[in-house]
């Protein structure tokens, strides 16, 4: 998680490379979710959820953090991208419907927090490699279809995490680790009917 007090100079400098670099039109989905889920501990922090709107006031340094994330936002997510079929979070993606949710939770400061605070790093990370790990099979089943995706030790670890966290995470959760586990077990039969 990045702290709040990083959070808008990091964002700028996301955008900054987004907008250098036009040839390169995939989200980093890891980076999104890590930003946006820092909004989210930030947004609970300053009870935005009880806030006129269910938004920051105008001016303040959530604010200001909130306009750059809408710029990245619209970079990498908006309407007229994710209608793409070609997009590897399209809206008919699970990914799609995850990453709207969480979103959403996050920036109305309605994000649920784990009540041990110890494993809040712990939670956000499993909030992040959700998005990321979909993300990454969507990209490898559009780009190269042939290949495998070895699912890392790490990474089961992490979805392993995530039943722990199962009241915790948004609804769209649950089907976005279904497919990762149906699509990497599917990959690793076909690997291995292949070195027979």
């Amino acid at each position: 998680m990045i702290k709040k007090d990083d959070l808008l100079p990091r964002m700028r400098g996301i955008n900054g490379w987004i907008s250098e670099n036009p040839n390169v039109t995939d989200p980093n989905m890891y980076e999104m979710l890590d930003c946006v889920t820092s909004i989210g501990v930030a947004a609970r922090e300053e009870d935005i959820a009880n806030s006129p709107g269910k938004f920051p006031q105008k001016g303040s340094e959530l604010y200001e953090i909130y306009k750059e994330w809408y710029k990245m936002y619209k970079a990498r997510m908006s309407s007229e991208k994710v209608i793409d079929k070609k997009h590897p979070a399209n809206i008919n993606t699970n990914l799609y419907k995850y990453f709207s949710e969480l979103n959403m939770i996050c920036c109305t400061g309605d994000l649920p927090l784990p009540e041990d605070k110890s494993r809040l790093e712990e939670y956000l990370e499993c909030l992040k490699k959700i998005g990321s790990i979909n993300l990454y099979i969507n990209q490898q089943e559009r780009d190269n279809p042939q290949e495998v995706y070895d699912i890392s030790e790490y990474d089961k670890t992490v979805l392993r995490n995530s039943l722990e966290f199962k009241n915790l995470l948004p609804r769209s959760a649950m089907s976005v680790i279904k497919e990762i586990q149906a699509k990497t077990k599917i990959r690793i039969v076909e690997e291995q009917q292949e070195e027979r």
